[in-house]
C-alpha cells in the first residue's frame, strides 16, 4: 500500500484541470503516472523563458545573454524525456509550413522556426503598443509576477506573465499564449483577484498575447470576477478533492489526453496498474490499493 499525499495549494492550471476531467486530475496529479506532453508546451516554456529574459534586460534588471530559443528549446525537450515524458506532435497537417502546422504538422523542425518568429513578433508588439510595465509595490516590475495570497483558504499559486499599465492608468494583466486561444477569460479573472489579494492592486482588464498572431486577442474588462466567485470556485475544487470525487468526463478530447492509457473510464491497457479508489475518505487515510 502506498501512500497518495493531496496537494499542499491549488494553481489555476490545477483548478482547470480537475474542472475538465476529475480522473485525469487523479492520474496525474496523485498517481504521478507517466504523461504524454506536446512539444507545443515544451516550445512554450522556452518562449516564456526568453521574453522574459528580454523584457528585465529592457529595463537593465538582466545584463546576460539572450540565449538562441533552440538551445532553450532542446534543454527543455531533454528534461522531458529524463522524466519519462513522451513528447507529441500538435497541429494541423498542412501541404506547406504555415502558422497552424505543415506536413509534420507543429512538428520540432516547424518551432525551430516558428518559435523564434513569435519572440520577434513580441518585441514587435511591444514597441508599436508602447504600454508602460506596472511597478508593484516593492518596487519590482511587473514580470512574472508571483501571486500567493490564499484561495478559499488553501494555499493558491500563480504568476502572471506580464502586468502593464494603460494609457489611461488602468492594469492590464497580459498573459502570453504560444498555442490556441483559450475558451474563456477565467485564468486572466482569477489573477485579478489574486492580485488584489497579494498586492492590492486593482487590474480591470485582461488579454492574451498570442504567438500565432503577434496581437492581443480581445481586451477584456475582468470586474465580473469577483472574490466571492473566485473563492467559491476554489472552495468547490477542495471539497471534490478531499471527498474523492474524481469523475471522469468522457469526450473527444479523449484521444489527445496524456494518461490514457491509465484510464479505466476509456479502457486503458494500463489501467488495471491504478486503484479505482485513490484513497479512503470514509477513514481520512490517503491509500493506493492493489487494482484488480
Amino acid at each position: 500500500m502506498t501512500d497518495v499525499q493531496l496537494p499542499s495549494r491549488l494553481s489555476y492550471s490545477s483548478l482547470s484541470a480537475y474542472s475538465e476531467c476529475g480522473e485525469r486530475w487523479r492520474l496525474e496529479r496523485l498517481h504521478k503516472v507517466p504523461a504524454e506532453s506536446w512539444f507545443a508546451t515544451v516550445a512554450g516554456t522556452a518562449i516564456h523563458e526568453i521574453t522574459e529574459m528580454i523584457d528585465r534586460q529592457e529595463i537593465g534588471a538582466y545584463s546576460g545573454p539572450i540565449p538562441e530559443f533552440k538551445g532553450i528549446f532542446d534543454r527543455e525537450i531533454r528534461q522531458a524525456e529524463d522524466e519519462g515524458t513522451i513528447l507529441r506532435i500538435s497541429g494541423s497537417k498542412r501541404t506547406k509550413l504555415c502558422i497552424d502546422g505543415g506536413p509534420n504538422k507543429r512538428d520540432y523542425d516547424w518551432w525551430l522556426i516558428y518559435g523564434p518568429q513569435m519572440i520577434e513578433s513580441w518585441q514587435d508588439w511591444k514597441t508599436d503598443n508602447g504600454w508602460q510595465l506596472a511597478t508593484l509595490p516593492d518596487g519590482t516590475p511587473g514580470i512574472e509576477v508571483p501571486l500567493y495570497s490564499p484561495l478559499a483558504g488553501r494555499n493558491f499559486l500563480g504568476y502572471i506573465d506580464r502586468l502593464y499599465v494603460y494609457p489611461n492608468g488602468d492594469l492590464v494583466i497580459v498573459d502570453l499564449k504560444s498555442g490556441n486561444v483559450p475558451a474563456s477569460t477565467t485564468q486572466l479573472g482569477h489573477y485579478r483577484v489574486a492580485l488584489k489579494r497579494t498586492y492590492g492592486l486593482v487590474a480591470d482588464w485582461g488579454a492574451y498575447w498570442m504567438g500565432t498572431s503577434g496581437e492581443l486577442h480581445t481586451l477584456t474588462y475582468l470586474g465580473e470576477y469577483t472574490d466571492e466567485l473566485v473563492e467559491h470556485q476554489y472552495a468547490m475544487a477542495w471539497a471534490g478533492i478531499e471527498a474523492g470525487v474524481f469523475l471522469p468526463n468522457i469526450t473527444s478530447n479523449c484521444r489527445t489526453c496524456g494518461v490514457r492509457a491509465y484510464c479505466r473510464a476509456k479502457g486503458g491497457e494500463l489501467s488495471k496498474q491504478i486503484p479505482v479508489v485513490s484513497f479512503d475518505t470514509t477513514l481520512g487515510v490517503a491509500f493506493a490499493g492493489q487494482g484488480g
